[in-house]
């Protein structure tokens, strides 16, 4: 299947998105795969078990320069994004393309930042975050089975006391996040920590529209 099909990540599933909305010249992607090294997005391609390896991204690197750099040149663009973690990052490693370009900057970080970075630079801004009414402060609240303290009040002094005892560990905001005190903090962190629920089995979206439901404002870093 196309390799934009076969690939199903977080990041992939942005892309498609907002290939399924635009015009087909719109924008041009690529892809680097441990297997086939850099293709097409529209490239067929069958499901492999290859990973990405230091050894793998040195062989990888002469033909991902060289393929970048052409398609750089051959397109012309008006602005060109780089993202991938730090495995694949390595095949670009000493990359100078003969182009336009000055620079062109990597986005790595953890996935949410990714995520984050590519919606805004395919989108132009984040996504809305539409603040619905929120509960009536004497009804209790629950999602997916965990019971919410009741009102927008009680939701923030409850954040407030998980900010209390998680000064020291509160991990840095990457995407999306909460201002509590003037305090930043990460949005799905946060809603981890006030129901229990691992940060992996929730997406940002879910979480956004929770603390809507409260009237909580969330925020893009």
């Amino acid at each position: 299947m196309p390799a934009i099909e076969r690939y199903d990540g977080p990041t992939f599933r942005v892309l498609r998105r907002y290939l399924a909305t635009t015009p087909p010249d719109t924008l041009v992607s690529y892809i680097i795969s441990a297997e086939h090294g850099l293709i097409d997005v529209k490239q067929p391609i069958s499901c492999y078990e290859r990973t990405m390896t230091s050894d793998r991204a040195g062989e990888l690197r002469q033909t991902v320069h060289q393929g970048l750099t052409e398609a750089i040149d051959r397109l012309r663009p008006t602005s060109v994004m780089l993202l991938m973690g730090k495995r694949y990052a390595h095949t670009l490693a000493g990359a100078e393309w003969r182009s336009t370009f000055e620079t062109v900057p990597i986005v790595g970080g953890s996935l949410g930042r990714q995520v984050a970075v590519l919606h805004d630079w395919l989108y132009g801004a984040p996504p809305p975050c539409a603040l619905v009414p929120p509960p009536p402060a004497d009804v209790e609240w629950c999602w997916r089975g965990i019971h919410l303290p009741t009102g927008r009040e009680a939701l923030l002094a409850a954040a407030r006391d998980v900010l209390e005892r998680s000064a020291e560990t509160l991990p840095p905001v990457n995407s999306w996040y909460v201002e509590i005190d003037r305090q930043r903090v990460p949005l799905k962190w946060l809603v981890s920590q006030l129901t229990g629920l691992s940060v992996g089995s929730f997406h940002s979206g879910d979480a956004r529209r929770l603390l809507g439901r409260f009237g909580v404002e969330v925020s893009r870093a």
